[in-house]
């Protein structure tokens, strides 16, 4: 293992927030000409935070890699995403697997697993670094807390370099670690139009009636699947459920059952199945077999859909996820860059008092005005709100 000190330089403690408001693509990031010790790479989800970290990692194959995430499946996702072994596979955590541990992924929850006589690491990776922090006051780790915070802090101040990876990572997120050197790029990008229900009665049953009429004008019986792949996003499992109950209901009665076998649902509770333990691990090669998904916030921050999936239902349940968990989870789907969508995205918010924890529409509007400052209409973004 090659020692991170030699990485070092005299600008140790200095980093490089990277941030595009908007963007259609992110550069090549050559980090080996930088002398900066931290870097945050800040865009939206499907601008290449992956593709730019992973290209980076198969160049400099001999660099020892440590990325540490906060769930299982993501730590799957990622193993394949940057060719590094998991800390899940068997045998990861035998004495003599002293390689498989030079570069690999694992869970927060895990790292206190690691050796402190182990060698440090010339990188450290933290995708979805705000979710990473939020996980420390998860209640999977309240009693080894000390402990995993001790092995965190060692693993970052003896690495060679550390990479923060998110969408919207807040301002003072790397403030005291030094005095900053921003890179930023803009590509101006038209806002996906948006149908937001709020009625508290009926939305919910509106946008579902919708979504089962939808799957039925976009199925080609020919084919025997759909022309319009959709993706159902809801905040609760049992609602998940439900949703996938009917669809495949529909589905056997008009179509038949290889059509309903073509309707997939994820959430905690069924996440063991082997499809869906496929899908997390690689989400982009298992989607040929889908004409709907349907999932919970298992599918939420680091799973990023590429580009198979056309059109996105949203049933956001108040009180359930907070407004930047709710962002996270319903920006799996991509739309940046591509002229295949669907004309809307569909999402029902229940109304509801002041104060509540949910993405209205002054709430969507306020975050579009912070996200672009120059305001959304300049790209023409559209936001309709129906009762």
């Amino acid at each position: 293992m090659r020692s991170a000190a030699g990485l070092r330089s005299s600008s140790n403690f200095k980093y490089i927030c990277r941030r595009s408001l908007f963007r259609s693509a992110m550069p090549p990031v050559n980090l080996i000409r930088w002398l900066h010790r931290l870097f945050f790479l800040d865009a939206p989800m499907g601008t290449g935070k992956t593709h730019c970290v992973r290209e980076y990692l198969r160049a400099n194959s001999w660099l020892s890699v440590l990325s540490i995430t906060f769930r299982q499946s993501l730590a799957r996702y990622l193993s394949s995403e940057f060719g590094l072994s998991c800390y899940l596979d068997n045998g990861f955590w035998a004495p003599d697997a002293t390689a498989q541990r030079t570069r690999c992924v694992i869970c927060l929850d895990s790292i206190g697993k690691l050796r402190p006589e182990a060698e440090p690491y010339d990188l450290i990776i933290i995708d979805e670094c705000v979710f990473v922090q939020y996980h420390f006051l998860a209640g999977t780790i309240t009693d080894r807390l000390p402990d995993v915070m001790r092995t965190f802090d060692r693993l970052l101040q003896d690495s060679g370099r550390v990479i923060y990876m998110q969408h919207r990572i807040p301002e003072n997120y790397g403030h005291g670690r030094g005095q900053p050197w921003s890179r930023s790029a803009e590509s101006k990008c038209g806002l996906h139009p948006m149908k937001v229900l709020t009625s508290r009665s009926s939305g919910g049953r509106t946008l579902t009636a919708y979504l089962a009429s939808w799957y039925i004008w976009h199925f080609d019986r020919h084919a025997g699947r759909s022309t319009m792949p959709t993706v159902v996003f809801t905040t609760m499992a049992h609602h998940a459920g439900l949703l996938l109950s009917l669809l495949r209901k529909i589905a056997t009665e008009h179509f038949g059952e290889e059509a309903a076998s073509r309707i997939k649902g994820i959430w905690a509770g069924i996440q063991d199945d082997a499809w869906i333990r496929q899908f997390l691990a690689h989400p982009n090669t298992a989607v040929d077999q889908v004409d709907v998904l349907i999932s919970t916030s298992v599918l939420q921050a680091g799973h990023s859909l590429d580009r198979y999936f056309r059109v996105s239902f949203d049933f956001l349940f108040r009180g359930v996820l907070s407004f930047r968990e709710e962002l996270q989870f319903t920006s799996r789907l991509r739309y940046i860059g591509r002229d295949d969508m669907a004309e809307y995205k569909f999402c029902w918010i229940p109304a509801g008092g002041a104060g509540a924890r949910r993405a209205g529409q002054r709430r969507l509007k306020l975050d579009i005005e912070q996200t672009w400052p120059e305001g959304a209409a300049r790209w023409g973004g559209r936001l309709h709100e129906h009762d």
